[in-house]
């Protein structure tokens, strides 16, 4: 079984692997660079939670790789995700004192498939949820087994896993509710003695918790939330235990105008009579409604709305219980021995109605996670290009790089489910944009700049962030003399970072002619022939400033002398206007046209008016002759 359920995590969370480090990977991994082992258990390290194991883990494997590599840290996630699949399986098999091997496997993969654990496997700076999650059902799972080794390494699970997540105390409550559905005929006495036993870890965790130093990023302290927050996270967490027909809720949201909150609540409990009616003959799903319950609670009692919603990683250690109920719920009804129809029709169709809605359910948790794989995918090698510009160019220049619109996150412009933020989000607002590449390269420093341009920024059937301020090209050089410029591409399953141009501090080659009445020189390099098409470098000299109005157009013209490809605009992928050029400035200006290559013929370059419509003046060097462009010849 084990083997099956880290499969199954490879296969659908697999493409984890390539990504970079992002949100909170910002701020963790710097801190377990710099931290040893012993300090990671003496503070929180300036963090607002005190979550020492999941530091331990990044802070071993720095020791023995000498970085932080985030293949292997991806990979711990999945590995714990996968192992936590195995543990769900043992535990229900202990629940149902059932052999037979088809009901906990798909109760592993009801867990697996989970949908709001999308964030969570993907992301390494999840590992305290998920670890939490594996200490929770490995003490469970080892207080089902007999002898003394069992439980004192259960009671060690215990007592490890709030240092994993604050969720990890339900396992107290949790050993208790086991304890009174598992052992009935068990005395009073000898239940409050068991009790006391599994209380000695929470209270030595509490200890230790309560001596750490922790803060709090806005000074405040926790509290109890006001009743309308309670609700309203109550709706959200009630809404991933719902979560075989909640996502319907986003489409009934939308197309009939419904409250999301209703539906979140309304939905949920539509599914609450097939749980009352397999309560009535299996009293031991109240087990794992209690997991979920508690562990739920922390975050619906304490943590703010506007974050609960969009956090569900929140939800990783509720999901187990979610996961065993649902699955509990249906084995009870293919079972039960008192159908509400005829025995002989209940026995024909329970198979197909059971499978069919195992199947729709799985499908749809499936596909959900699926779309946020390929957000996170295109948000990582966005990121992961970026990085690998930022450290050609510091290597091969002193130039200093910067990237236009690059992206903070991704999400679709309709929710699957009724309520919370379902977007893929890799940079917050508390982290220093600064941190974003070097702490890919493990490297202190690797400079560059972001820059902000919302005009060029296409429309998508996605929404997305994009960082950087929008200070202009003549701002930005007053901080660096010499950059180089990264744009950002969008496309519908790709974001691309492409080179579009840089400063120069002179020129080499022999010019092809000048623009007399704007005083512009345009000087020869060399057409490449790309994959999609062409990449045109124009590198330009003015000579004093230029008047307002005038733009560049690059036509590709086929041997016959037709268009059949353009690259119009600004310079640098139409961010830099010609009449912000300073004088006596040089600079590359890179165009891209998607064209079949081999029909390609010649080019026409040169500046036109976009108020009057007129060209200006094209002389070629060391003629005479005038025209109404440029042409540049491709090899």
């Amino acid at each position: 079984m084990w083997g099956a359920s880290l499969l199954i995590t490879l296969l659908v969370y697999g493409s984890s692997l390539n990504l970079p480090f992002f949100f909170d990977d910002l701020d963790h991994m710097p801190y377990v660079a710099q931290t040893g082992l012993i300090d990671i258990w003496l503070s929180s390290g300036g963090f607002p939670y005190y979550r020492p194991l999941g530091a331990t883990v990044w802070r071993l494997s720095y020791v023995i790789l000498g970085e932080n590599n985030p293949v292997v840290l991806h990979g711990i996630n999945l590995l714990f995700h996968g192992v936590n699949g195995w543990l769900v399986s043992v535990w229900y098999r202990q629940l149902q004192g059932d052999k037979h091997p088809l009901w906990p496997f798909i109760a592993a993969v009801a867990f697996l498939l989970y949908p709001f654990t999308y964030q969570a496997v993907p992301w390494i700076g999840a590992l305290y949820h998920i670890l939490a999650t594996t200490l929770i059902l490995s003490a469970l799972v080892l207080y089902g087994q007999n002898g003394r080794f069992a439980l004192y390494a259960a009671l060690f699970c215990a007592f490890l896993a709030p240092f994993a997540h604050e969720n990890g105390i339900i396992i107290w409550p949790m050993i208790l509710i086991t304890m009174w559905f598992t052992k009935p005929n068990q005395t009073w006495a000898a239940r409050a003695k068991e009790a006391s036993l599994w209380f000695i870890p929470l209270l030595t965790w509490g200890i230790i918790w309560r001596s750490a130093p922790k803060v709090r990023g806005d000074g405040s302290r926790l509290a109890i939330n006001h009743a309308e927050a309670i609700w309203q996270n109550g709706a959200y967490f009630l809404q991933g235990f719902g979560y075989p027909l909640t996502w319907t809720g986003g489409w009934l949201r939308d197309n009939w105008g419904l409250n999301d909150l209703g539906l979140a609540l309304g939905l949920t409990a539509l599914l609450l009579m097939p749980v009352l009616i397999a309560l009535r003959q299996n009293k031991r799903i109240l087990i794992p409604l209690a997991l979920f319950l508690g562990g739920s609670l922390p975050a619906v009692a304490l943590l703010e709305f506007a974050y609960v919603i969009s956090a569900p990683r929140l939800q990783a250690v509720p999901s187990i219980g979610t996961a065993v109920v649902w699955v509990m719920v249906l084995q009870t009804l293919y079972q039960t021995e008192k159908p509400l129809i005829t025995a002989d029709a209940w026995q024909s169709w329970k198979k197909i109605i059971g499978g069919g809605i195992l199947l729709i359910v799985l499908s749809q948790n499936l596909a959900f996670i699926q779309k946020h794989m390929r957000q996170h995918q295109m948000l990582g090698q966005s990121w992961q290009d970026t990085t690998q510009f930022a450290t050609q160019t510091g290597a091969e220049s002193n130039k200093l790089p910067v990237f236009i619109n690059l992206p903070s996150s991704i999400t679709a412009p309709q929710a699957t489910y009724p309520l919370g933020h379902e977007g893929t989000v890799f940079m917050v607002s508390y982290i220093p944009l600064d941190r974003i590449l070097p702490v890919q390269t493990n490297q202190e420093t690797l400079p560059y700049a972001l820059r902000r341009q919302d005009d060029i920024r296409p429309e998508m059937p996605y929404l997305y962030g994009v960082m950087g301020d929008g200070r202009s090209w003549a701002e930005r050089q007053q901080t660096a003399d010499n950059i180089a410029v990264y744009n950002t591409i969008f496309s519908e399953n790709r974001i691309d970072t492409r080179f579009v141009g840089e400063t120069l501090d002179s020129v080499s080659t022999q010019n092809i002619g000048i623009f007399p009445e704007l005083s512009v020189y345009l000087y020869e390099e060399s057409v490449r022939h790309t994959s999609d098409g062409l990449e045109i470098p124009l590198i330009w000299q003015t000579n004093q400033t230029i008047e307002p109005g005038w733009t560049i157009f690059v036509h590709v013209l086929n041997d016959q002398g037709a268009l059949i490809a353009q690259a119009d605009g600004q310079a640098w992928d139409n961010t830099f206007p010609v009449n912000e050029w300073e004088a006596n400035s040089i600079l590359r200006d890179i165009r891209y046209a998607t064209v079949d290559a081999n029909q390609a013929h010649t080019i026409h370059v040169g500046f036109y008016n976009w108020v009057t419509g007129e060209r200006a003046t094209a002389q070629p060097h060391n003629t005479q002759e005038t025209a109404d462009h440029l042409p540049l010849n491709i090899d």
